[in-house]
C-alpha cells in the first residue's frame, strides 16, 4: 500500500529589512575611503612598483627639517639635539587598522637599535585626535617603548612632504633624510635600512 505524501512544507523566504547607518558611520566610512584612496594615488604617483616594502629612492642626503614635540609621557624631543643619532619617522592615525604591524615593526627594531643609537618618533597626523586616542593605539600597537607625539597642525608632516598614512622616514646620523618609504613595508627590510645607517 502506498503512502500518500504531503509536500513539505517551508517557510516562506525571510525577507531582508534594509538597515539605516547612522550619519557618524557614514561619515566615517567616506573619510576612510578617501584616505584610501589618497594612499593609493600617493603610491601611484611615487612609482610603487608593487613589491611588497620596495623604499622609495634615498632622498639624496636632503637636511631634515628640524621639529620639537612633546610626547605623551611629557617628554621633549628635538630633531637637532639627536645629532649622531639614526631618527626613524612614523606618520599613522589611531584610526589606522594597516598601521598597527608597521608600529609594532618600528617597536621591535627600536628595542633591538636603540642601545645602538636609534630613535624613533611615532607621530599622529589626524587633526581630530589626541592624547587618549594616540595613547590607545599605542596599547593596540604593543605599547613600545619609543616616542609617541602628536602632530598639532600637521606641521611636521608639511615639512616632511608627508601625504599619506603609513610613510617612515629614516634619518642619518648627520642629520639627512636617507629613506623615505611611502607605504607598508616588511619588518626585515625596515631593519635592514636602518641597519645601513647604525
Amino acid at each position: 500500500m502506498q503512502m500518500k505524501t504531503t509536500p513539505e512544507r517551508r517557510p516562506p523566504p525571510a525577507r531582508s529589512i534594509p538597515r539605516r547607518l547612522s550619519i557618524g558611520t557614514v561619515t566615517a566610512l567616506v573619510v576612510a575611503m578617501a584616505v584610501l584612496a589618497l594612499i593609493g594615488l600617493n603610491l601611484f604617483a611615487s612609482g610603487w612598483s608593487g613589491q611588497a616594502g620596495a623604499a622609495l629612492p634615498p632622498a639624496g642626503g636632503t637636511a631634515a627639517p628640524d621639529f620639537r614635540v612633546t610626547t605623551l609621557d611629557g617628554r621633549t624631543f628635538q630633531l637637532s639635539q639627536a645629532r649622531g643619532k639614526v631618527v626613524g619617522l612614523y606618520f599613522a592615525a589611531a584610526w589606522c587598522p594597516t598601521c598597527v604591524p608597521e608600529a609594532q615593526a618600528w617597536t621591535q627594531i627600536y628595542q633591538h637599535d636603540h642601545a645602538r643609537g636609534l630613535e624613533v618618533v611615532m607621530l599622529d597626523v589626524d587633526p581630530s585626535e589626541g592624547p587618549a586616542q594616540w595613547a590607545d593605539f599605542r596599547q593596540r600597537s604593543g605599547n613600545g617603548p619609543q616616542l609617541w607625539a602628536l602632530d598639532p597642525g600637521l606641521q611636521i608632516a608639511a615639512a616632511y612632504g608627508v601625504t599619506s598614512l603609513e610613510t617612515s622616514i629614516i634619518i642619518d646620523r648627520q642629520g639627512r633624510i636617507a629613506f623615505r618609504i611611502g607605504q607598508t613595508i616588511p619588518q626585515a627590510r625596515l631593519q635592514q635600512l636602518v641597519e645601513t645607517l647604525l
